[in-house]
């Protein structure tokens, strides 16, 4: 099944709020929504490649930091027995 981002916003909006602010509030918040959909790629749904990541440990703050820069969502991390090295799996949008 497809892995699909959500995105919410919460708007409250008092109704006793009249005068010239209030129509200057609803169009910050119209600018806002905008600029936060159009910050990412504009799909209805996006691609993902699903990659199984060995790193070590020294090294894995930095990974994770890459996988966040890309977008990237980690599914499960484990320490692979025997070794100092962890097994990532991750999904990363097709870009």
């Amino acid at each position: 099944s497809p892995i699909l981002f959500d995105t919410h916003f919460f708007i409250l909006i008092s109704i006793t709020a009249y005068g010239p602010l209030s129509g200057q509030i609803m169009s910050a918040v119209k600018d806002g929504c905008r600029r936060s959909f159009q910050a990412q790629p504009q799909r209805l749904m996006a691609a993902m490649y699903t990659c199984n990541i060995q790193a070590n440990s020294e090294v894995l703050g930095k990974m994770y930091a890459v996988l966040g820069r890309r977008q990237g969502r980690v599914l499960s991390g484990d320490m692979t027995q025997g070794s100092a090295s962890f097994t990532v799996t991750a999904v990363l949008p097709v870009i």
